[in-house]
């Protein structure tokens, strides 16, 4: 027995140091170890080989394959069934995804006099004041991404200053890789306030509020991101150039996000479009002798 379990460890200790690691295949992580998880898939999607191709820096993900492990006849593919743990993505960049407005935005105000119920006693008035803003914006995809044209994604996108230099807005919209293609956007903070007044000296009083709408014509990039994992697969089983004397191996990944700059691995996708918003920023009291309603 006591044999027995020696031999295990001993078979743990080899196969931890890579003695008995696979020949079939050798996984590279470059400068670091990065773990690539299946991201949600509505900001990502699968990077095909085809696509993988078109990034800015394949050519030396290519050198950095061929120095590091040679020429020779090689497949190169991504998201192999065998390997789904180590898969190649290409993602949504939120923080690209910002619109720039062009020109200044046109907006329009009214005020409206509001009536509401009063209880009959002291003459308070209860009025239901509207507050908030909403908006709405319509998009047409000018420049498709090419990686992974005609996919559907979800992003998050923000815009600025269209009722003021303060206002901040952001919002989820999904979108088809495709030039052509229209997708809108949509937010609403709106909602209502219980305002009440009093009769003052005899007068009547009520509730003004004022309503803002505003149109602004915008435009937008957003960043695809390449990362994860390529396999080059050769057709004999070769050590690392730089290790003659290591393990063979059939099959060797190289991880993206180590090798290439962001850049590198970086597609756009373009839009352009407007929005418009209505605000119920303002509402004011007052007390005169003649209100009209």
């Amino acid at each position: 027995m006591p044999s027995f379990l020696f031999l295990l460890s001993l078979l743990g200790l080899l196969s931890t140091r890579g003695v008995f690691a696979s020949p079939y295949y050798s996984i590279d992580h470059g400068l670091n170890v990065t773990m690539v998880q299946r991201a949600d898939a509505s900001k990502c999607a699968a990077l095909n080989i085809d696509d993988a191709k078109k990034m800015p820096g394949w050519a030396k993900l290519e050198r950095y394959a061929k120095d590091k492990w040679g020429d020779g006849d090689w497949n190169i593919v991504t998201n192999p069934e065998d390997f789904l743990g180590r898969p190649a993505n290409a993602c949504i960049d939120d923080s690209t995804s910002n619109i720039t407005p062009k020109g200044s935005p046109q907006c329009t105000s009214r005020v409206q006099n509001l009536s509401g119920t009063s209880d009959g006693t002291d003459g308070e008035q209860v009025v239901s004041v509207s507050t908030g803003q909403s908006t709405e914006g319509s998009w047409t995809v000018s420049q498709s991404s090419s990686f992974n044209i005609g996919t559907s994604f979800t992003v998050d996108v923000g815009f600025e200053g269209l009722f003021d230099a303060s206002t901040s807005i952001t919002t989820s919209t999904t979108f088809e890789n495709s030039s052509g293609r229209s997708f809108s956007t949509t937010t609403d903070s709106t909602g209502t306030q219980q305002v009440t007044t009093k009769t003052k000296d005899g007068q009547n009083c009520g509730t003004m509020l004022e309503v803002i709408t505003c149109n602004q014509e915008g435009e937008g990039k957003v960043r695809i991101v390449a990362s994860g994992y390529v396999w080059f697969n050769y057709e004999d089983r070769r050590a690392p150039k730089n290790d003659p004397d290591g393990g063979e191996h059939y099959k060797y990944s190289a991880h993206i996000d180590d090798i290439l700059t962001l850049d590198e691995r970086s597609s756009w996708m373009s839009f352009n479009g407007a929005v418009k918003g209505i605000s119920n920023g303002h509402y004011n009291q007052f007390c005169n002798d003649d209100i009209v309603d």
